[in-house]
């Protein structure tokens, strides 16, 4: 039986194959090229050898397609951060492919980017709807996925709520004590000239 990441990783390379294959050339690179690369990728991947993944996604064109490769890599390498930078390049350029989308949700919630799980978690809401209509296989363990993931994001868009309310009423009792401090000290000051 294999795990969720071995699947993830298996569909994945499909995805990018197909991608690369339907991919015009570019740069003079060809779509043999790509295809090897992507292939390269899932090796290295397979072995936990981040660097020379990277390498080999490096040869992977369109932008937005390596972009994709390189978002899988990061995430599986623990750089959330840098995987949520590249998978917003790579869905800026058009890649939108749900389980881009599932590592950009994550990444964001990885590094509580609030915003960015936020506008992922909505897109990837929006995939499900397309896989839904299309009848996509493994339908029922991307919809357990988004509603765990819909969770978490829920929960992080409250946080940031109270903390902002926390925020709000620290300012505003800063406010009220400075406003206070400012009265004793004229009062003060007026008393001591009245003296004067």
């Amino acid at each position: 039986m294999m795990c969720q990441m071995e699947v993830s990783r298996r569909i994945l390379l499909a995805l990018g194959l197909v991608l690369a294959l339907a991919t015009p050339t570019v740069l003079g690179q060809d779509a043999a090229a790509s295809t090897q690369a992507l292939e390269q990728v899932e090796v290295h991947l397979a072995k936990g050898a981040f660097g020379r993944a990277m390498a080999s996604a490096s040869r992977i064109e369109p932008e937005a397609a390596r972009a994709r490769q390189e978002t899988l890599i990061l995430y599986n390498a623990r750089s959330y951060d840098a995987a949520l930078d590249r998978a917003l390049v790579a869905i800026d350029g058009g890649q939108g492919d749900e389980l881009l989308l599932l590592n950009a949700v994550r990444a964001s919630i990885w590094i509580l980017d609030t915003e960015a799980a936020v506008h992922c978690q909505g897109l990837l809401e929006e995939r499900l709807e397309v896989m839904t209509n299309g009848g996509a296989a493994n339908l029922a363990w991307w919809t357990d996925q988004i509603v765990v993931l819909s969770d978490w994001v829920d929960g992080m868009v409250e946080q940031d709520a109270a903390t902002d309310a926390v925020v709000g009423r620290a300012r505003a009792t800063t406010f009220g004590v400075f406003g206070v401090a400012v009265s004793v000290l004229f009062a003060v000051g007026f008393v001591s000239s009245r003296r004067s």
